[in-house]
C-alpha cells in the first residue's frame, strides 16, 4: 500500500478567498459584524502603534537612548499601518462608505490617534446596522 501523495494548497485560506469574493461583489458577507470588528481592532492597533512610536521617538530625541526600541517600533508601526491602509481600501464597500468617507478614514491614519476616531466615529453606524440586521434575520 502506497501513501497518499501530499496535496499542494493554492496559497489562500478559505477566509481570504471569501473576502475576495465579497469585495468583488460575488458574495454577500455572512456576518458583516466580524469584518467590522476586524476593522475596529485594526484601527485601534494602528493608533496605538503610532502613538507608541511617537513616544519612543520623543524619548530618543531627548535622551539619545532607545535606538533599538525606536527601530522595532518603526517596523511594527509600518506593518500595522500598511495592513490598515490595505484592509480599509479593500473593505470599504462592505461597510458602505462612499468615496469621501473612504478618503477621510484613510487620511485619519496619518493623524496621531486617528485610528481611535475611525473606530468610534466611522465604524459605529455600520456596526449598529449590521447588528440590527442580524437580530431581524
Amino acid at each position: 500500500m502506497t501513501p497518499a501523495a501530499p496535496t499542494v494548497g493554492h496559497g489562500f485560506s478559505g477566509g481570504a478567498l471569501t473576502l475576495l469574493r465579497i469585495v468583488a461583489g460575488r458574495q454577500q458577507p455572512r456576518n458583516p459584524l466580524r469584518i467590522i470588528h476586524m476593522l475596529r481592532v485594526l484601527a485601534v492597533s494602528e493608533a496605538t502603534a503610532f502613538l507608541t512610536l511617537l513616544t519612543v521617538a520623543i524619548v530618543h530625541g531627548v535622551t539619545g537612548g532607545l535606538g533599538l526600541e525606536l527601530f522595532v517600533m518603526g517596523n511594527v508601526h509600518g506593518a500595522v499601518f500598511t495592513a490598515y491602509l490595505v484592509i480599509i481600501t479593500v473593505c470599504h464597500r462592505i461597510v458602505r462608505w462612499g468615496p469621501l468617507m473612504l478618503l477621510m478614514v484613510l487620511l485619519a491614519g496619518f493623524v496621531p490617534g486617528g485610528g481611535l476616531m475611525v473606530e468610534r466615529w466611522a465604524l459605529a453606524a455600520p456596526a449598529r446596522e449590521a447588528y440590527q440586521a442580524r437580530q431581524e434575520g
